[in-house]
């Protein structure tokens, strides 16, 4: 009996690969968890340093420790490559061996894969943080309000910042809204909790705007939204959704997502000042190990 179920099993391995323990080994590791951290201005002056905005010092000291710590900056791109290339596996029930491996391969060389994200699009993303990413060789993700971008307003990156910065490969550009980020969060709330549909689609107006205004930058339309104060509602995941937008992200401190869990409602954690690097990062760290 004993000889008969071993040549059975064996019969099984041999005919049929991509089963049982096969299978399982060629998956192991692929679900990673991608922690993401969430910057507003970084700023020189003191007097402005807060919950949401940080020093130039401070953001150095970020990226070197989170290298030290063995965490790999990624972008938009790589996050959708990722996320999409193990849903597709796992459809098809993890029998492309090839695409299989390309995202082994992929992973092993991003280890801890951390998303650097700057939302509302300062000006000193090009003049401070610009110059750190091109000093480390790390990218960051950038999330654009149309409405302040255009205008003309010194405290804002432009339109020939942001393809110079794109142009570089460390910098990726999402959308964050044209005008939408000018209510408060109490008004974009009404907007978006109900299925009213001239408010949404006053809100689908806004957001194409946007990608309209970037796509002239870049040359193609944003696959991301960031929602403006990371207000959001189910109306307007699926009227985003409509709209083609692959990735959206707030900022609710709850657990980091794995490849597993999609690419809707990304969650961020904010970076305030009032923590040192090094207990940022140990802050970081332990949330990936909880998310895990």
């Amino acid at each position: 009996m004993k000889l008969k179920l071993c040549a059975i099993l064996l019969c099984i391995f041999m005919f049929f690969p991509s089963v049982g323990f096969a299978q399982s080994y060629s998956i192991r590791g692929l679900n990673v968890t991608v922690s993401a951290i969430m910057y507003h201005r970084v700023t020189e002056n003191p007097d402005e340093w807060d919950d949401y905005n940080i020093s130039p010092t401070q953001l150095e000291d970020d990226i070197k420790s989170f290298l030290d710590a063995g965490f790999t900056p990624i972008s938009i791109s790589e996050y959708i490559y990722m996320t999409s290339t193990f849903e597709e596996l796992r459809q098809k029930m993890w029998r492309d061996t090839e695409k299989l491996l390309q995202l082994r391969l992929f992973l092993e060389t991003r280890q801890k894969p951390l998303l650097i994200t700057f939302d509302d699009g300062y000006k000193d993303g090009y003049t401070l943080v610009f110059p750190l990413l091109k000093k480390y060789n790390v990218c960051a993700n950038f999330f654009i309000v149309g409405s302040y971008s255009n205008s003309g307003n010194s405290l804002f990156l432009n339109p020939e910042n942001i393809k110079e910065m794109y142009d570089s490969g460390l910098a990726e550009f999402g959308n964050h809204s044209y005008e939408l980020h000018n209510l408060t969060p109490y008004e974009i709330s009404s907007l978006i909790s109900k299925p009213n549909a001239l408010e949404l689609s006053n809100v689908g107006v806004d957001y194409l705007k946007n990608s309209d205004f970037l796509e002239d930058i870049l040359g193609f339309a944003p696959s991301s939204v960031s929602y403006p104060y990371g207000v959001h509602s189910p109306y307007s995941e699926m009227l985003l959704d409509l709209m083609g937008v692959t990735a959206t992200y707030i900022t609710e401190d709850i657990p980091f997502k794995t490849l597993s869990d999609g690419m809707r409602k990304i969650t961020r954690v904010n970076r305030s000042s009032i923590f040192s690097s090094k207990d940022f990062v140990n802050l970081i760290s332990k949330k990936l190990e909880a998310s895990s």
